[in-house]
């Protein structure tokens, strides 16, 4: 790998980068941690996601088929990432609608005259 060289670069969505004149990718989605690439290549180069290139070197240079294996881990990983995402998603609606009912309180009690728990709304 140390005849490689490396770049980096910032695109915006909808801007493309070209690699030698024939690969095209293009950032086509921005959603939070992910995005969502477009590659435009020619049918003779392979294009494969990081773990999956990387599974398929370690089976060329052991001669043991890992890839399955590593993929299969990946997918656990992927799971296990969407499940956080989502209870995350979750305590926020939590903490949201309990910002809302406070809200709620606030207000009821400014409305009626009798001071809220928080002494916040009421008589002076």
């Amino acid at each position: 790998m140390s005849d490689r060289g490396r770049m980096t670069v910032q695109r915006m969505l909808g801007e493309e980068i070209v690699i030698g004149g024939e690969i095209r990718v293009r950032v086509c989605e921005v959603r939070g941690n992910k995005v969502k690439l477009s590659i435009e290549a020619p049918k003779d180069v392979p294009v494969h996601r990081g773990e999956v290139q990387d599974a398929i070197d370690a089976e060329q240079l052991t001669g043991t088929p890992r890839g399955e294996v590593e993929i299969e881990e990946a997918r656990k990983r992927r799971a296990a990432m969407k499940a956080a995402q989502q209870r995350i998603k979750e305590e926020k609606k939590v903490h949201a609608h309990a910002r809302y009912a406070l809200r709620g309180q606030v207000v009821a009690a400014s409305t009626t005259g009798k001071p809220d728990a928080g002494g916040l709304g009421g008589e002076s």
